[in-house]
């Protein structure tokens, strides 16, 4: 989990952002923590366990989904939809999203207008600012996140229709 300190964004308001992150081999873990532990403006809080990782979302005020732009880890996961988005949409908090056009998960989150979706490195500050700072951009987008969540993505309107959809398939109507 990470922390931004005030000062990255403004004097007086301290940020917590909920940033999962799956490192593939420990060396890369520990390059991480050296990389965010001597980062300006950016405190890494350590492994969340997963049975809190509800509890620390709901206590964040922006949450992070971050995909590789490596061209070959994006071609890779281009058509994999992290389970994190749904759970992000669902939370009721603002989501800044930073990767590639090409990966499908940012380009859904693009498209229905559910996050803060940064595709160029050189938007990022600004971008966090805007996320944690326009509060009617938060208003609007968390809204939209919820409505787009309920339609696309609850379990059992979505078992409903696929059940509905193969028993048309197998002549069970």
């Amino acid at each position: 989990m990470l922390e931004f300190n005030s000062g990255i964004i403004s004097s007086e308001l301290p940020v917590h952002a909920f940033l999962p992150c799956i490192p593939i081999r420990m060396a890369q873990i520990e390059k991480a923590k050296e990389i965010l532990n001597n980062t300006n403006g950016l405190d890494y809080k350590g492994v969340v366990p997963y049975s809190e990782v509800f509890e620390k979302m709901n206590s964040s005020d922006l949450l992070v989904l971050a995909e590789s732009t490596s061209p070959i880890i994006s071609r890779l996961t281009a058509y994999g939809f992290s389970t994190k988005i749904t759970d992000y949409l669902f939370s009721g908090i603002p989501v800044l999203a930073y990767g590639s056009v090409s990966n499908v998960g940012i380009s859904y989150l693009s498209r229905t207008k559910t996050a803060m979706v940064v595709t160029d490195k050189k938007e990022l500050l600004s971008s966090i600012k805007t996320a944690v700072m326009d509060k009617e951009w938060r208003e609007d987008t968390v809204a939209r996140a919820l409505k787009i969540a309920n339609k696309n993505h609850d379990a059992s309107n979505n078992a409903s229709s696929f059940r509905k959809y193969l028993q048309r398939v197998v002549g069970h109507e």
